[in-house]
């Protein structure tokens, strides 16, 4: 990525780097985009510690313990007073630590740590592809976040018309549920006001009532047919996700990044502008009753939507 595209989103996102001092910590496949990153954030004040994790399968935590808001204990170096952290995903740890991960992120926030997930999987990417998913990354993290930030006032707005929704698509998707009088997020990607959010980033999401959700995901219309059977509230997938359980639905959002391309292989799908999804897991953190150890998303292209029975057109750019 160029250097002048780090600086514009860290402007955008993060605001002056004079005086912060921020915790950097991804798996080696994200070295080289980490390490140019503290260059420049060093370079424009800040104190950055680089914390790349070498080893697949780990004992120890991914994540340093944190003691208090600001103040980490980090392996190798002890006691460290950072502002911010910056995670780089994809993480990859071995499943059974993926459970661990999500509580300590959880924790992290809880205790009102400001955290960025920042996504770059270039490397996790076939290499004749590499170069296109780079560009695709670049544009949607040097998107007009003015822009963007307008159309997530609109969409709110949008969302706020009523409280019985309908999500259908081309492919048979049909799915049900009510809205509550609980909180309707915006994912700005401004640190002056948000203490999370991810990058590529851009969404308006919100925790549907629990148990009001009902009806069916059409996943791929090949034979045999794939599909996410929603049922009060819980999810059922098919055998191929190895989910042997029932999952809550924990989230419906539209996104809002008008420079990222609804393409399932990314971890950051979800935010391409007019996409939707739904998420399943834990929600605690933003409303909901769900504390599980897991949280993923669906996404649903090309959706059509209802609200209290009439169709919504959403805001064009």
């Amino acid at each position: 990525m160029k250097e002048t595209n780090i600086k514009y989103f860290i402007d955008q996102c993060i605001g002056k780097l004079e005086g912060k001092r921020i915790y950097l910590v991804c798996n080696k496949s994200l070295k080289d985009f980490f390490s140019k990153l503290k260059l420049i954030m060093e370079a424009n004040g800040a104190e950055v510690l680089l914390d790349i994790k070498e080893k697949r399968n780990i004992e120890s935590h991914w994540l340093p313990k944190i003691i208090r808001n600001g103040l980490l204990f980090i392996e190798k170096v002890g006691p460290y007073e950072c502002n911010l952290i910056i995670i780089g995903t994809p993480i990859e740890v071995e499943k059974q630590e993926a459970a661990k991960l999500h509580e300590q992120m959880i924790l992290y926030e809880n205790l009102g740590m400001s955290m960025i997930l920042l996504d770059w999987p270039i490397k996790k990417v076939p290499i004749q592809y590499q170069s296109s998913a780079s560009k695709l990354y670049e544009k949607s993290l040097t998107i007009n976040y003015n822009e963007m930030r307008k159309l997530n006032f609109e969409i709110e707005k949008i969302l706020r018309q009523g409280t019985e929704f309908t999500i259908t698509n081309a492919s048979g998707t049909f799915v049900t549920f009510n809205r509550s009088d609980n909180k309707i997020f915006k994912e700005d990607c401004n640190l002056e006001y948000e203490k999370i959010f991810q990058l590529p980033g851009g969404e308006v999401f919100f925790v549907p009532e629990p148990t009001t959700t009902n009806g069916v995901i059409i996943l791929s219309k090949k034979s045999p047919i794939e599909k996410i059977e929603i049922s009060n509230g819980y999810a059922y997938f098919p055998k191929k996700f190895n989910i042997p359980f029932k999952v809550p639905v924990a989230e419906f959002g539209i996104g809002t990044n008008f420079n990222f391309a609804p393409i399932e292989y990314f971890t950051s799908s979800e935010k391409s502008f007019k996409s939707c999804h739904f998420g399943f897991g834990h929600n605690k953190n933003f409303g909901g009753i769900y504390n599980e150890n897991y949280h993923f998303d669906i996404l649903i292209k090309k959706f059509k939507m209802y609200i209290d029975g009439k169709p919504i057109s959403l805001p064009s750019r």
